[in-house]
């Protein structure tokens, strides 16, 4: 077996305990590693001649005894045991970067109260600190992070999104809609004259970070200074209720007068760092910077063409190891078999019915024409639609992901379904020319359906809605190994596809 690694990092959770200099006294070498999955799914690459299949974990890990985080792990660190036999660490392949980095959002209090003490005396130390510790913290992350979102808040109409940037090189390339680096719009908006607001939309900034987050995959740092005053009414309980929904990997940063308890609820998945003065914000930020540093991803990626097996994944360091991370994966065809898409292997053919009551055929390419994605690796075997009477047209680029698929148009990467379904998950959707805004799709219920092609026991059913206002846009069942078995168009109620014929799926990739 092959094991790919790359560390981007992220370690310790719950609270974090501070000593006198505002920074995290770290874990033990000696005591046990908690390992937090953070992301995990099973995908197929053709990097050679032969497709195989890849199983991808993303973890931070940190210390027990302290909750420092573990930094430096390598391939040596790691260890996959498949059905009880252990597995060879040789030739090790690293992640592309697509994969290996995280997507990170930081949102910084930019209220009066940084740059005026109580009484009105002029604090510029505290600006200088906050300015520096958090460009700190931006320039030390250029190299683990692939994309930032820099956010500020004060009073309700001054809490925006300043801009966002991608990484390149290990540095960060100016933003496109200011022009500049995040470390220069850091150094523009805390400064005295931009601190004049007394307000603090905490929950208000968080809800919009939320927004620009579709994927529900940012890493968040927040720092502030003071408590939630001046959200815009329900601000609050829309981010706390997607953060429920949906949790993303948080560290709260508060100096001064914060209310730890409000910050843990952002920030319950990561933790909340606490400092009485100023002074203390390099350190805080600094040790933020250590847990970017303790995310790691690894990939076991093996040859095997067929077969469901276990999985039992343990990081070590020096006598300090963890308890085993235990999962399953499915293989090659099985891995395509198992999905709610059609199997994607060579040679499958299907029918469809559209509304008209026009049959179109499908049929997947011979493997030599597949397409393997630059930045990810991820193999999208490409397919044929045929209009009755028609002529063959090329269907959408789409990816196996775990039990889920994605589409790639126009650039664009789109996830139809997730890597793990479950009942009342619910996921950005495709854009639609009809309607306005982002919509959301959800999964609702395994239920029986009949088709044209048959009748199938356990169809999973989706529904896509307008995300403003809750508008039907559409109803689709899919059944596992099957794919698509009928779409409903939301307004009309009309069926505008429906399975004709059950997929002939064939046995191998070759």
């Amino acid at each position: 077996m092959l094991l790919g690694l790359s560390s981007c990092g992220l370690g310790g959770g719950g609270d974090t305990l501070l000593d006198d200099d505002g920074v995290n006294p770290g874990g033990t070498q000696g005591g046990a590693i908690q390992v937090q999955v953070l992301e995990e799914f099973t995908f197929l690459t053709k990097p050679f001649a032969d497709v195989r299949t890849n199983h991808l974990l993303r973890f931070r890990a940190n210390f027990k005894s302290g909750g420092g985080p573990v930094l430096g792990l390598g391939p040596d660190n790691f260890l996959f045991v498949r059905d009880g036999d252990v597995s060879s660490i040789e030739n090790a392949v690293v992640p592309t970067e697509e994969l290996s980095k995280i997507e990170l959002s930081l949102l910084l209090d930019n209220s009066a109260s940084i740059a005026f003490a109580p009484n009105g005396t002029p604090t510029p130390q505290n600006v200088d600190l906050l300015r520096s510790g958090a460009i700190d913290f931006v320039t030390g992350v250029a190299s683990s992070a692939k994309r930032l979102n820099l956010y500020r808040f004060s009073v309700a109409s001054k809490t925006e999104r300043i801009g966002t940037y991608v990484s390149a090189g290990g540095a960060w390339l100016p933003s496109g809609t200011t022009g500049k680096t995040p470390q220069q719009d850091i150094a523009a908006s805390i400064n005295p004259d931009a601190l004049a607001d007394k307000g603090t939309a905490l929950f208000q900034c968080v809800q919009l970070a939320l927004e620009d987050d579709p994927d529900a995959n940012d890493l968040f740092v927040l720092f502030t200074d003071g408590k939630e005053e001046g959200s815009k009414p329900g601000s609050k309980a829309a981010a706390l209720a997607e953060l429920a929904e949906r949790p993303r990997l948080a560290f709260a940063v508060g100096i001064g007068s914060v209310d730890p308890t409000e910050l843990a609820e952002v920030a319950s998945t990561g933790g909340v760092l606490v400092g009485s003065t100023f002074d203390q914000v390099t350190g805080l930020f600094e040790e933020v910077g250590k847990q970017v540093q303790s995310i790691y991803t690894v990939i076991y990626d093996t040859p095997l063409q067929e077969g469901t097996y276990s999985l039992d994944f343990t990081v070590q360091q020096g006598a300090a190891k963890s308890s085993a991370h235990k999962t399953q994966f499915s293989a090659g065809v099985d891995l395509a078999k198992g999905g709610f898409h059609v199997p994607l292997i060579p040679g499958t053919t299907a029918t469809y019915r559209d509304d008209l009551g026009s049959d179109v055929g499908l049929l997947v390419q011979p493997i030599s024409q597949a397409f393997i994605g630059p930045t990810t690796g991820f193999l999208h075997p490409r397919y044929l639609l045929t209009p009755a009477g028609g002529v063959p047209v090329d269907g959408p680029l789409t990816t196996h992901i775990g039990e889920g698929f994605s589409v790639t148009s126009a650039g664009s990467t789109v996830n139809v379904l997730p890597a793990k379904l479950v009942v009342g998950t619910t996921w950005p959707a495709p854009s639609d020319p009809r309607f306005e805004g982002p919509l959301e799709s959800t999964f609702v219920a395994l239920e029986p359906i009949q088709v044209t092609a048959g009748t199938f026991p356990a169809a999973a059913l989706v529904e896509t809605r307008v995300v403003l206002d809750n508008t039907l846009v559409a109803r689709r069942w899919y059944v596992r190994g099957v794919g698509l078995v009928r779409a409903i168009d939301g307004p009309t109620g009309t069926t505008v596809l429906e399975l004709a014929s059950t997929p002939v799926v064939t046995g191998s990739f070759d």
